[in-house]
């Protein structure tokens, strides 16, 4: 499906208030307390903070429609020009689409992400890793923790 197509929202994206995260992990991010965190659990791709105007065109996605009847109405909606919201919008939609936050209804890249390990327990398989051609059982699992990382041991 091309991006010119019907697209919804990944049903795991979060659209998260920043207000709703400590002030801590705002100042951090670098983020203010009117924007919104866009994220998709166990991906690789980095969370995104945009603006609350941003993540209401986001929204829009809940439903299958085409970009251009989600900015249509959200441009009818903020009574603002659809040509210039198209244009200001469309690097964050290529993003989302590339990213595999907006995806063609019916995708399978809608399915929820697992985490490797968590797939590995849910399926019974054996929790091995591998990297540089070398198999290895993980004894522990660290929590991450603010300034630390976690590891294997």
């Amino acid at each position: 499906m091309e991006i010119t197509g019907r697209l919804v929202l990944a049903r795991d994206v979060v659209l998260m208030p920043v207000r709703t995260l400590a002030r801590r992990v705002r100042e951090e991010m670098g983020a203010n307390a009117g924007e919104v965190a866009v994220t998709r659990p166990n991906t690789r791709a980095p969370s995104v903070v945009i603006d609350a105007a941003s993540a209401a065109l986001l929204a829009r996605f809940s439903e299958p429609q085409t970009i251009a009847d989600a900015v249509r109405m959200h441009a009818q909606d903020n009574l603002a020009g659809a040509e210039e919201l198209l244009i200001s919008a469309f690097p964050l939609l290529v993003f989302c689409y590339q990213g595999k936050l907006l995806i063609p209804p019916g995708s399978i890249a809608g399915d929820a992400i697992l985490p490797s390990l968590a797939w590995a327990s849910a399926s019974g398989a054996s929790q091995c890793c591998h990297a540089s051609g070398r198999w290895w059982t993980p004894r522990c699992i660290g929590h991450a923790t603010p300034g630390r990382g976690a590891g294997l041991r």
